[in-house]
């Protein structure tokens, strides 16, 4: 069974060769990626690519020819009104490049964490991981492994769980999320550098649930984060308005590395 790929052509092209140059144009290190060890996490936003693609692509660009044995992608639930943590009973997932094998047993290792389900439904539905797999695809040259989790309304303890279950050293996290939603200019831009000071703070419980649609996945993993001992670094913070030049109603995206040294 393939999970198809929803959007391609509407957040992302479609043609290989068009999505491969514009992956590779916004694939930049930023000035202040000075640390020498690979990410663990990486936290990146899940829009359009016209409008977070750069933000993301800095992100990306810290572990272009990186090895990671498994990717874990946690989005939030956008279609599906969700109270668990959502994993994945199809075999794979079809990105414009090729198809990424879904690990099975990442959900064998986690189904006795409370409000952890196989649904498929918002898989099915959702772009927040769809839209991070052209990347990973483009700069993670060898195979890994790749487990898809939604998570909806839960505790966050048991997110925390999932997350405990599923790291080691040579995992990646990928968590996908935007800031503030449609907000004008000024009151976006101050809640989002609000929320950005907390996230490099592992401030968890400043959060808020409206800071981003992340929020049941950002709190969570900022307290795994700090019992693990992860740096985070800021690498990328904008909003729609700074593409669009409409600041009526922004969104908010930042991206960020963790990592254990």
């Amino acid at each position: 069974m393939i999970r198809k790929a929803l959007y391609a052509g509407s957040f992302y092209p479609e043609n290989k060769e068009t999505l491969i140059g514009e992956l590779d144009s916004y694939l930049k290190k930023p000035l202040n990626a000075d640390f020498l060890t690979k990410p663990n996490v990486i936290i990146c936003p899940h829009a359009g690519y016209v409008f977070s693609g750069e933000v993301a692509g800095n992100a990306y660009a810290l572990i272009r020819n990186e090895n990671y044995k498994k990717v874990v992608v946690f989005s939030p639930s956008h279609q599906v009104s969700l109270t668990k943590i959502a994993f994945c009973s199809k075999d794979y997932y079809e990105t414009p490049f090729n198809r990424l094998k879904v690990d099975k047993n990442d959900y064998e290792l986690c189904k006795d964490i409370e409000n952890v389900i196989i649904f498929d439904k918002p898989h099915i539905l959702d772009h927040g991981i769809e839209v991070q797999l052209p990347f990973l695809s483009h700069v993670l040259k060898k195979d890994f492994l790749f487990t898809p989790i939604i998570v909806g309304a839960v505790d966050f303890l048991s997110v925390v769980k999932v997350m405990e279950k599923l790291f080691d050293k040579d995992t990646l996290f990928v968590i996908s999320c935007d800031l503030s939603h449609y907000l004008g200019k000024k009151e976006a831009c101050e809640k989002d550098k609000e929320t950005v000071k907390n996230i490099e703070n592992y401030d968890y419980f400043s959060l808020k649930e409206d800071d981003s649609c992340g929020f049941f996945i950002l709190k969570p993993l900022l307290y795994f984060a700090k019992q693990e001992k992860m740096k985070i670094r800021l690498l990328n913070f904008k909003n729609s308005g700074d593409i669009s030049s409409d600041y009526k109603k922004v969104v908010g995206y930042a991206s960020f590395a963790l990592w254990k040294e």
